[in-house]
């Protein structure tokens, strides 16, 4: 029998397992002028840190390979991605910093920091005009048949 940790697959509405959480953080987390980390460069960035964390045993962390780790590795890791321990085992803390890492890639992008910078020169009112016109904007295209990149507060 194969399970979804063989598989690759998850069960509908399950947590993320360990190893999905850590794959977020490596593809995600990383400097805006580049691509992300690789298993080797975390795996530099931790030994610098004092601690020893193979590329190979990454890997099996992140495959599910490695499921139990223990917790001075698991601290050495969110260490260096800079989250905190939670952040592994707390649904509701990994939603709130996976909202803020995808806030931050959409900052990343120039189309929504070119909009955030010309916001940031007008009234309140006007910024909050301009928020509504976006919200709209989302709620037009969802209606469309179009959903937008990311999922929005509220959305299940």
């Amino acid at each position: 029998m194969t399970g979804p940790e063989e598989t690759g697959e998850r069960a509908p509405g399950a947590a993320p397992t360990l190893g999905e959480r850590l794959h977020t953080l490596r593809t995600s987390v990383h400097p805006a002028d580049r691509s992300p980390y690789t298993l080797e460069e975390v795996s530099e960035g931790i030994r610098r840190r004092g601690e020893t964390v193979s590329a190979a045993y990454l890997h099996q962390m992140e495959t599910g390979k490695r499921p139990n780790p223990s917790l001075q590795k698991l601290e050495a890791i969110v260490a260096f991605y800079g989250v905190t321990l939670a952040y592994l085992f707390n649904d509701r803390v990994a939603q709130e910093v996976d909202e803020e890492i995808a806030l931050l890639q959409a900052i990343r992008d120039h189309g929504v920091k070119d909009i955030a910078m010309r916001a940031l020169d007008l009234d309140p009112e006007y910024r909050q005009s301009i928020s509504r016109i976006i919200r709209e904007m989302g709620d037009l295209q969802q209606r469309s048949g179009h959903p937008g990149r990311r999922r929005r507060r509220g959305d299940g």
